[in-house]
């Protein structure tokens, strides 16, 4: 959710919107303000702060008694910036052995006779070889 409130002044003013419960008295958006800039200062997305507020919210039938109080308790402790977890590249898929055969192009097969070649060759071990009809 791409939150429109990126100065902290204006992301107080819009907590609003998060909740209709919050209903912040004006002399304490200067005090509420500072703590959401400590949040910010410390590398929190006006959006984790966004989610942070709401995971601490009384569910949706409960009543806030003073929600400018509620809001200086939960953003009074500013936890760790989640490092985001990098995953290692995805090994490559392994190319299967059948893709890499090749149909011998020898003429003493009964049926096609497919072999894995080491190099670039046409003909399987038993023609290069000549050890007999396969």
């Amino acid at each position: 959710m791409a939150l429109p409130y990126h100065g902290r002044d204006r992301f107080v003013a819009g907590l609003r919107e998060l909740d209709s419960r919050l209903r912040i008295p004006r002399a304490m958006f200067a005090e509420l303000a500072a703590r959401v800039g400590d949040w910010f200062a410390r590398g929190h997305t006006p959006e984790s702060v966004w989610q942070h507020i709401r995971r601490n919210l009384p569910g949706r039938l409960g009543w806030i008694e003073r929600p400018g109080g509620l809001l200086r308790y939960v953003l009074a402790d500013i936890p760790p910036v989640p490092v985001p977890v990098q995953r290692p590249a995805p090994a490559p898929a392994p190319v299967p052995r059948i893709s890499r055969m090749r149909e011998c192009e020898g003429q003493g097969h009964v049926q096609a006779r497919l072999f894995l070649p080491v190099g670039d060759e046409t003909l399987c071990g038993a023609c290069r070889t000549g050890t007999g009809r396969t």
